[in-house]
């Protein structure tokens, strides 16, 4: 081998050593540049898989309270002693006669009647609209012996409901007391002046008389509004509507628990004659 064909593969040979550190070289720096990205890609998932299930139990908890205070909403609501509740039919246990004075209310039906249903009602609660209505067809089916006497008990949480209990005590003193009951139970998303004024006419009333009582017996109606409400916690009204048979709490709801309800109490009457 000549001295030029030496050189040449001297120098191939330094090429080769030198590409092959070369590569090594980048190979390393690749892979100390990529190990932390790895390690770091690793702890983010980590971190997220933790976060995560920190949110669950996060949740968790967050369900566990709403529940919590959603119970002590209603029991605190229960307790109300003004009746600040509008609630569903709750099983009545209550089995106390309590005395309950018909006072100056408007009776609908015969005042000798043997059998007293006494409603505590707020006239702008969803649950009195929708349970009026059963109580007024089982009366119909006993016209002699059933008498109606509705208590206004206006809810705070119900600001037309007041109003709406003045307006049907306006009504009252031109004799349409409970057809003004039945026409605002059915209207309660409009319990304003202008509805009343416009149902006290479709009822035949003298208008401007109505709106003078509405006015000028503001006080009055105020203090009949009050005399309910008192009775209402002296009986341990718990919400609205709340409905007593003669003196006892009754959680009739249909037409025909109603009618059953009657029939128990004519019979219990019939059994104390004798």
């Amino acid at each position: 081998m000549n001295e030029q064909t030496k050189s040449t593969f001297l120098a191939v040979a330094v090429g080769i050593v030198a590409g092959v550190g070369l590569l090594v070289g980048v190979g390393a720096m690749v892979g100390n540049a990529i190990l932390p990205l790895m390690a770091r890609g690793e702890s983010l998932s980590q971190s997220q898989s933790s976060l995560e299930r920190k949110l669950e139990k996060l949740d968790e908890k967050l369900d566990a309270l709403d529940k919590k205070v959603d119970g002590l909403a209603r029991a605190g609501a229960q307790r109300l002693a003004g009746g600040d509740a509008q609630r569903a039919p709750q099983p009545v246990d209550d089995t106390k006669v309590y005395d309950l004075p018909v006072g100056d209310s408007y009776i609908l039906g015969k005042a000798d009647a043997p059998v007293t249903i006494m409603e505590f009602s707020d006239l702008q609660c969803p649950f009195c609209s929708r349970f009026h209505t059963p109580l007024l067809e089982a009366f119909k089916a006993y016209p002699n012996d059933v008498k109606i006497i509705f208590k206004n008990f206006p809810l705070s949480m119900h600001p037309n409901a007041r109003p709406a209990a003045k307006a049907a005590l306006a009504a009252g003193v031109q004799g349409k007391y409970y057809e003004m009951i039945e026409q605002l139970l059915q209207n309660q998303n409009a319990l304003t002046e202008d509805k009343f004024k416009e149902v006290a006419g479709k009822l035949g009333l003298n208008v401007e008389q109505f709106i003078k009582d509405l006015k000028d017996r503001d006080a009055e109606f105020e203090k009949k509004l009050e005399a309910d409400l008192e009775l209402g916690s002296k009986a341990n009204v718990p919400g609205t509507p709340t409905y007593f048979l003669n003196g006892k709490k009754n959680n009739s709801r249909t037409p025909e628990a109603w009618k059953q309800a009657v029939e128990a109490a004519l019979k219990e009457g019939k059994a104390e004659k004798k």
